[in-house]
């Protein structure tokens, strides 16, 4: 009955950690595309006061 509880309880610890893991990752790629799009905005940015810039 002990054993049974315990890998019960083990089994819930995997599934809280896959789901870490899983959250965890989400995240990484959300914010790896949120500097992906920052960083497009930044480069057409500073292309555009670049074009500025030379037509002056």
């Amino acid at each position: 009955m002990h054993h049974l509880v315990y890998l019960n309880l083990n089994s819930q610890l995997m599934k809280s950690k896959l789901g870490l893991v899983l959250v965890l990752s989400m995240l990484w790629i959300s914010l790896c595309f949120l500097f992906l799009l920052a960083d497009i905005q930044y480069c057409g940015f500073l292309s555009v006061a670049l074009d500025a810039s030379l037509v002056q």
